[in-house]
Protein backbone atom coordinates (compact mmCIF):
# COMPACT_ATOMS: atom_id res chain seq x y z
CA UNK A 1 0.00 0.00 0.00
CA UNK A 2 1.29 3.35 -0.55
CA UNK A 3 0.60 4.49 2.90
CA UNK A 4 3.40 2.11 4.23
CA UNK A 5 5.84 3.98 1.32
CA UNK A 6 4.63 7.39 2.69
CA UNK A 7 5.59 6.36 6.22
CA UNK A 8 9.07 4.88 5.79
CA UNK A 9 9.86 7.94 3.64
CA UNK A 10 8.86 9.79 6.35
CA UNK A 11 10.58 8.24 8.88
CA UNK A 12 13.77 8.51 7.26
CA UNK A 13 13.59 11.63 6.43
CA UNK A 14 12.40 12.81 10.35
CA UNK A 15 14.60 11.09 11.73
CA UNK A 16 17.53 11.94 9.77
CA UNK A 17 16.59 15.89 9.64
CA UNK A 18 16.40 15.58 13.35
CA UNK A 19 19.49 13.97 13.82
CA UNK A 20 21.41 17.06 11.84
CA UNK A 21 19.20 19.57 13.35
CA UNK A 22 20.48 18.70 17.39
CA UNK A 23 23.85 17.71 15.96
CA UNK A 24 24.46 21.01 14.57
CA UNK A 25 22.72 23.04 16.76
CA UNK A 26 24.69 21.63 19.64
CA UNK A 27 27.81 22.22 17.79
CA UNK A 28 26.91 25.87 17.56
CA UNK A 29 26.15 26.17 21.30
CA UNK A 30 22.46 26.89 20.45
CA UNK A 31 20.65 23.94 22.61
CA UNK A 32 19.02 25.27 26.27
CA UNK A 33 20.07 23.74 29.33
CA UNK A 34 18.10 20.66 28.80
CA UNK A 35 19.39 20.42 25.61
CA UNK A 36 16.12 21.26 23.66
CA UNK A 37 16.67 23.63 20.87
CA UNK A 38 14.09 26.52 20.95
CA UNK A 39 11.54 26.87 18.17
CA UNK A 40 12.69 23.57 16.79
CA UNK A 41 9.76 23.20 14.61
CA UNK A 42 11.31 26.13 12.15
CA UNK A 43 14.50 24.10 10.52
CA UNK A 44 11.81 21.44 10.30
CA UNK A 45 9.12 23.74 8.16
CA UNK A 46 12.20 24.96 5.97
CA UNK A 47 13.69 21.12 5.24
CA UNK A 48 9.80 20.15 4.99
CA UNK A 49 9.18 22.94 2.89
CA UNK A 50 12.65 22.39 0.48
CA UNK A 51 11.85 18.33 0.37
CA UNK A 52 8.25 19.17 -1.41
CA UNK A 53 9.54 21.79 -3.87
CA UNK A 54 12.44 19.71 -4.94
CA UNK A 55 9.59 16.75 -5.54
CA UNK A 56 7.38 18.64 -7.39
CA UNK A 57 10.10 20.16 -9.63
CA UNK A 58 11.82 16.82 -10.33
CA UNK A 59 14.56 17.68 -8.45
CA UNK A 60 16.96 16.54 -6.14
CA UNK A 61 15.07 17.13 -2.45
CA UNK A 62 16.77 19.84 -0.49
CA UNK A 63 17.32 18.91 3.25
CA UNK A 64 19.58 19.30 6.23
CA UNK A 65 22.68 17.42 5.90
CA UNK A 66 25.19 16.98 8.79
CA UNK A 67 27.69 18.70 6.82
CA UNK A 68 26.30 21.75 7.60
CA UNK A 69 28.55 21.33 10.93
CA UNK A 70 31.68 22.45 9.05
CA UNK A 71 30.23 25.70 8.70
CA UNK A 72 29.31 25.54 12.19
CA UNK A 73 32.85 24.77 12.63
CA UNK A 74 33.90 27.62 10.74
CA UNK A 75 31.87 29.90 12.72
CA UNK A 76 29.07 30.13 10.47
CA UNK A 77 25.54 30.14 12.17
CA UNK A 78 22.82 31.44 9.71
CA UNK A 79 21.91 30.44 6.56
CA UNK A 80 24.12 32.86 5.16
CA UNK A 81 27.22 30.68 5.02
CA UNK A 82 25.47 28.56 2.88
CA UNK A 83 24.81 31.29 0.64
CA UNK A 84 28.20 32.76 0.60
CA UNK A 85 29.46 28.85 0.03
CA UNK A 86 27.28 28.89 -3.06
CA UNK A 87 28.35 32.06 -4.33
CA UNK A 88 31.74 31.08 -4.43
CA UNK A 89 31.05 27.62 -6.33
CA UNK A 90 29.46 29.12 -8.48
CA UNK A 91 32.08 31.50 -9.39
Amino acid sequence: SSVILIFTAFCGDFFSTLGTILGVSAKAGMLDENGDLPNIQQPFLVDAIGTCVGALTGNTVITTFVESSAGVEAGGRTGFTSVVVSVIFMV
